[in-house]
């Protein structure tokens, strides 16, 4: 990936990558909904993978695999 890239399904979700260096990709995802949203400690890596499985890319396919491999803790996800 050689820069800003945005991933589309047809039901409108969104996954955008940003490269930081060869190794790490800043992933974010657009979608709107009405519901709160609040992603316990336990269960955001399962929830990424979840949010990333329809997407075909090759790119979104590898980073779906290594999601959880990282020696480092996420903090919960809130959005509201």
């Amino acid at each position: 990936m050689n820069g800003f890239v945005l991933y589309r399904l047809p039901t409108g979700r969104v996954v955008g990558a940003l490269p930081l260096s060869k190794e790490l990709c800043y992933l974010f995802f657009l979608e709107r909904t009405d519901e709160k949203l609040r992603i316990l400690q336990d269960q955001v890596c399962d929830y990424l993978r979840k949010l990333l499985a329809p997407f075909t890319a090759p790119e979104l396919v590898a980073a779906a695999k290594v999601i959880g491999r990282q020696a480092h803790k996420l903090p919960p996800i809130s959005f509201t």
